[in-house]
């Protein structure tokens, strides 16, 4: 990740170079998830829930009409209630992006 320390801007990754690395397409993702969920951290946190929506929405990151969603992680306390988080890499912290991640969570 290149940071401008003068103007906090973060600009992508380049994947070309990761994936040479042996840092693929996801890979900082998954291994987040993985460290959250490992019982070995005790944090209670699971991986991946789809959410039933009980009509249509317009997804903002895929641009199609759906009828669910999915969140990365998720906690559940009871029943009834859950605590949702999206997983979202250094290139959602600009205005456009990160809109889209807000919308689509």
């Amino acid at each position: 990740m290149n940071a401008n320390a003068t103007s906090n801007i973060y600009s992508e990754q380049n994947w070309e170079q990761a994936a040479k690395d042996g840092c693929y397409d996801g890979f900082f993702h998954n291994a987040v998830q993985e460290y959250l969920v490992a019982p070995t951290h005790g944090y209670g946190f699971q991986k991946e829930m789809k959410i039933s929506y009980n009509q249509i929405v317009f997804n903002p990151v895929s641009k199609k009409d759906t009828t669910y969603g999915k969140v990365d992680i998720y906690k559940q306390i009871d029943s009834s209630t859950y605590y949702i988080w999206e997983l979202k890499p250094v290139s959602y912290n600009n205005g456009e992006r990160k809109k889209l991640a807000i919308q689509a969570l």
